[in-house]
């Protein structure tokens, strides 16, 4: 979503980004509207001061949506995949019920398997 927003702004031919997934996958995921990128994978993507200047932004955004989502939700959500999460899961069904697990998880996620 945030890159085709960018690319409407700014129209690009390419994106530079960490090498983390298979490209195909980054393709079809990143670009759902249709738009056409060459998306070029670095390992150590973050020695550009682009790549690493878009993830420390893109953890702000991440722990700052975070922290209102436990404030919503009147519980602390762990950020990742940590020792305490699948305490936190069954507590959070317990007081929210399985349909509100999307609102505050990527269910397609190996942790979130048995619980959906």
């Amino acid at each position: 979503q945030v890159l085709e927003e960018l690319l409407t702004m700014a129209p690009r031919n390419y994106a530079l980004i960490d090498q983390f997934a298979n490209e195909q996958v980054i393709q079809s995921r990143l670009l759902t509207k249709g738009r056409q990128i060459t998306v070029v994978q670095s390992t150590k993507g973050e020695r550009n001061v682009a790549v690493a200047a878009a993830s420390i932004l893109a953890r702000d955004c991440f722990v700052q949506s975070m922290n209102q989502l436990s404030e919503t939700f009147a519980i602390t959500l762990p950020k990742g995949a940590s020792t305490g999460i699948d305490k936190a899961i069954r507590q959070f069904i317990a007081i929210h019920g399985k349909e509100k697990l999307a609102a505050v998880g990527k269910l397609h996620f190996r942790t979130f398997e048995e619980y959906c």
